[in-house]
């Protein structure tokens, strides 16, 4: 499980949400697919859950869902953006 940075502060604007890191001075913005999934993050959805959910709103193999999980979990992690839940 993962949870989102205390200090990032997300907005959603017209359904894709825009991430804010003020200790960067960064500005995120993610594409609908990788808002859906942040979502499912903020949901506190498990990693398999977050695959059947994702698989199925975007008609998608889950192989390839979970793939896309895993590229966009590791970017977010790398940036500080959402970290591992202890």
């Amino acid at each position: 499980m993962y949870t989102i940075s205390h200090h990032i502060i997300v907005e959603e604007i017209e359904g894709k949400i825009v991430l804010f890191d003020p200790e960067k001075l960064l500005f995120y913005n993610l594409n609908e697919t990788a808002s859906y999934i942040f979502n499912q993050f903020k949901k506190k959805k498990s990693p398999i859950e977050i695959v059947q959910l994702t698989a199925k709103e975007f008609d998608a193999d889950p192989k390839r869902i979970e793939d896309d999980i895993k590229k966009i979990t590791k970017d977010l992690e790398t940036k500080g953006i959402i970290r591992k839940k202890r």
